[in-house]
């Protein structure tokens, strides 16, 4: 185990348990990924704060919602930003190393507001900017699965579908959608 600040607002959506016997955690409470060792102690953390601007009073609210985190390689992780519209792969000693549907410049309103227009998500950056994926390539994802390098199966939320997308010269699209028939 280990402690959470708010028990009125803490939550851990995902854990993956790490073969040096680590356990990885998605807290998104105090919105990081973290790495605990079986005295409870953290090896190793990743803040979001260091890609995402955060609100004035970031447990308040669910701006982030971080949901996803699981090995995809020697000390690197693919963790899910869902408000964020954002796939990320992390490295322990580097941080982000690739961010998989990156920022395109195209429309930041799904990261921005939630379905009844409330600012509740996303804080503009110094550039008055947020890094927010295209929601026509994945909006609000779960559950995404490593496939390789170039494929990732992402559960696309909001666009009601299952999606492969692939890397293709440098950019991810998707490839393959999986709908209702």
């Amino acid at each position: 185990t280990f402690s959470v600040d708010r028990t009125g607002n803490s939550e851990v959506h995902d854990v993956e348990m790490l073969p040096n016997g680590e356990v990885l955690v998605v807290d998104m409470v105090q919105e990081r990924v973290l790495a605990v060792d079986g005295s409870g102690d953290i090896t190793w953390q990743w803040n979001a704060s260091e890609r995402y601007t955060p609100p004035d009073d970031p447990g308040s609210q669910d701006w982030l919602h971080m949901n996803d985190i699981d090995r995809i390689g020697e000390d690197r992780y693919l963790l899910s930003v869902r408000n964020a519209n954002q796939l990320l792969v992390l490295e322990r000693g580097e941080g982000v190393v690739e961010v998989i549907n990156e920022d395109d410049g195209s429309s930041d309103v799904s990261c921005l507001e939630n379905d009844q227009g409330q600012r509740i998500r996303l804080v503009p950056g110094s550039d008055d900017d947020v890094p927010c994926g295209n929601p026509g390539v994945f909006e609000e994802q779960h559950n995404p699965q490593w496939i390789d390098e170039n494929r990732v199966l992402v559960a696309d939320s909001e666009g009601n579908r299952a999606t492969i997308v692939e890397k293709q010269d440098g950019r991810w699209l998707p490839v393959e959608n999986y709908t209702e028939a």
